[in-house]
């Protein structure tokens, strides 16, 4: 099972955003995304759930098109997003509620158990620090019952160490949870944390420039930071960032 984004252009008015695009994630993958800030990667993102449509090319998931189709992949924005309202609990289960479908009380409970939130059920958001508060924003997405995840620099707002704690946290998670997912990032340290593969995107309009796959094993990622091998590659990634390279169209 594959999804496919082939050869798409999109335009705002007369802006390119995005010219001649393709890329592809597999059934199982973590695939991220890293490019300029503003180069349309929020925007692929809208194609992709079907919000717009592209002025070219196609988007095909399982075999078949795709594009204007919503309901497809589960999407957790940059912010959590969490409805003050409503407990922990409450948010988590806002999924089932717009489908029509009960998530179960224990099922919930799993959820916030995984999250090390437990205590956590009855707390409303701003009585959670902004950790807790992704972590909550990212359980809400799991409970959606959705496999393929979109995932949009969701720890781009938290201080470094609040971050480091996250990606931990989800590289822990993930072995559990058999999910897909496309994540955007600004960290170069953090694509190769988490990632089978990565897409370096150039600005707009935006391109793919390189894409590699992380040739260190998910159990040796934490632990191999600061190596030889971790600094050789990131350097790698680095250089293909610089304006003189990625930047150019």
């Amino acid at each position: 099972m594959k999804l496919e984004v082939k050869n798409v252009c999109f335009a705002y008015d007369s802006l390119p955003i995005i010219k001649d695009l393709s890329i592809s994630i597999s059934q199982g993958e973590f695939v991220s995304l890293i490019g300029p800030s503003g180069s349309g990667k929020s925007t692929l993102f809208y194609l992709i759930g079907g919000l717009m449509k592209p002025a070219q090319g196609d988007i095909a998931w399982k075999g078949q098109s795709i594009v204007g189709q919503r309901g497809n992949f589960a999407y957790m924005p940059q912010q959590p997003s969490l409805f003050p309202w409503r407990t922990v609990t409450e948010n988590i289960s806002l999924p089932g509620e717009l489908q029509h479908r009960k998530i179960a009380a224990e099922q919930v409970q799993i959820y916030l158990k995984k999250a090390g939130l437990t205590d956590a059920g009855n707390r409303y958001p701003h009585e959670l620090s902004g950790g807790m508060q992704q972590r909550v924003a990212f359980l809400r997405t799991l409970a959606s019952g959705q496999d393929w995840l979109l995932l949009d620099e969701p720890f781009g707002a938290l201080d470094a160490l609040t971050r480091t704690h996250m990606q931990k946290w989800l590289h822990t998670l993930l072995k559990q949870e058999q999910r897909t997912i496309l994540f955007i990032t600004h960290s170069i340290e953090e694509a190769l944390l988490l990632s089978d593969r990565i897409y370096v995107l150039t600005d707009r309009p935006m391109q793919v420039y390189k894409e590699i796959t992380v040739p260190f094993s998910q159990t040796s990622r934490f632990s191999l930071r600061g190596s030889k091998k971790w600094e050789t590659l990131r350097k790698q990634l680095e250089d293909w960032l610089l304006p003189d390279t990625a930047f150019m169209n």
